[in-house]
């Protein structure tokens, strides 16, 4: 701010704080400051922080607009690829998600999340071979790299091979203990494999670390195939949630305030029919 104050010219103090704003999620600011960079010195970084920012805003039009701009400026600037791809990612359009990231690792490959992100588009392509090349290459530049390791888990869950899962779960709590959703992923692992006390620990740490509505549909039925009472446990893990949104409606079936029948009639996507009938 100060820098700013002393030389209202200065596009990299606009870009700065752009950047500063986006990282506290303030998307509508970090967009407003790098428009003010872009009148200064219109650069390709800058569209393409601004297209990141208008992409968390699902402003989806001016994201493209601004990513297209930036590789009109330089067709070589990595990140613009890599952050139009998250957009196409966001949209579900998992094949032109590929293709942006598979350019961004043409130009720079080095970066891991060139890579995992690349996979995690494989993954919901369900191109479970490919996703886990993407991670292992990215664990081969970092292997500290914990978010990695979660990514590489899931798809082994989605390849039923639980131990593998399970074993890169582990290594991502190793390497941050604080990992909520690595919990989260290890818990349903071991549900899935039939291992319902272990569920039972990991979805009770994971909820220590953040509350969330599947987590805790997931520790209920986990406590039932223990043998254990699940209702009131349940029942006072909802009261935190701060929205009623899918899938507290299976909360309320679970609970006994709702039948299937309304239950169903509550999933308004695709996803949420297809939880729902499960």
């Amino acid at each position: 701010m100060q820098l700013i104050e002393k030389n209202p010219q200065d596009d990299v103090a606009y870009m700065n704080r752009g950047i500063g704003y986006d990282d506290k999620k303030d998307y509508d600011r970090a967009a407003a400051d790098y428009a003010k960079a872009i009148e200064i010195n219109p650069a390709a970084a800058t569209y393409s922080n601004r297209g990141y920012a208008y992409t968390h805003k699902r402003d989806y039009d001016r994201a493209f607009a601004d990513y297209a701009k930036a590789i009109a400026i330089d067709p070589e600037y990595a990140d613009t690829y890599f952050n139009r791809g998250n957009a196409y990612d966001d949209t579900k359009d998992f094949d032109r998600a590929v293709v942006e990231y598979s350019r961004a690792i043409e130009i720079d490959p080095k970066q891991t999340d060139f890579y995992s992100d690349r996979g995690l588009a494989y993954a919901a392509k369900g191109d479970y071979d490919r996703a886990i090349a993407d991670y292992d290459t990215a664990l081969k530049i970092d292997p500290n790299n914990s978010q990695a390791y979660d990514s590489r888990g899931g798809a082994y869950v989605s390849m039923g091979d639980y131990h593998r899962a399970i074993a890169d779960f582990t290594k991502a709590i190793e390497l941050y203990p604080t990992h909520a959703t690595a919990y989260e992923h290890r818990g349903y692992a071991r549900f899935y494999r039939g291992d319902f006390k272990g569920a039972v620990a990991d979805l009770s740490h994971s909820l220590e670390l953040k509350d969330s509505a599947f987590p805790m549909l997931f520790l209920f039925l986990a406590r039932l195939r223990s043998g254990e009472t699940a209702a009131p446990e349940l029942e006072a893990n909802a009261g935190r949630l701060k929205t009623k949104e899918w899938p507290y409606a299976v909360i309320e079936l679970y609970l006994g305030r709702r039948q299937p029948d309304t239950t169903l009639e509550a999933a308004d996507k695709e996803v949420e029919r297809c939880q729902a009938q499960f």
